[in-house]
């Protein structure tokens, strides 16, 4: 159980909350409520700032590649033509040799074939 408070500290408080009030050093509701709408208004100016900045930013990184990496991409883009015209022009000597060794390549199967109906000949002119 508590020691109960000696009487004249009640009245010191009483005192106290009074001075405060009549001080000004106690916000009122009403003034809680104006500083409350105020919080909120700059809240939303400062939301609404940052929306701004967010999409300033947005659209300055959007641009960066145009102005920075023209360069870098104009010099890729021609070494991957250049790079791309080598392919072709090897495609092109790849399917002439390809085409060469597909002709020496029937020649020499029906060469084979000449030779095994001679030879079957030859068998059958040697057993008879």
């Amino acid at each position: 159980m508590q020691a109960p408070l000696p009487a004249g500290t009640r009245a010191s408080q009483a005192r106290k909350v009074a001075r405060d009030e009549t001080g000004g050093t106690r916000a009122s509701a009403v003034g809680l409520a104006v500083d409350l709408e105020l919080a909120r208004g700059e809240i939303r100016m400062l939301r609404q700032e940052r929306d701004r900045l967010k999409e300033v930013v947005r659209r300055n990184l959007g641009q960066e590649p145009d102005k920075a990496g023209t360069g870098d991409l104009t010099t890729r883009v021609n070494e991957l033509l250049t790079s791309n015209q080598r392919l072709e022009d090897e495609l092109a000597k790849v399917t002439i040799a390809h085409d060469d060794l597909k002709q020496s390549l029937d020649a020499a199967t029906e060469e084979v074939a000449t030779v095994r109906m001679a030879m079957t000949q030859i068998m059958r002119d040697a057993n008879r």
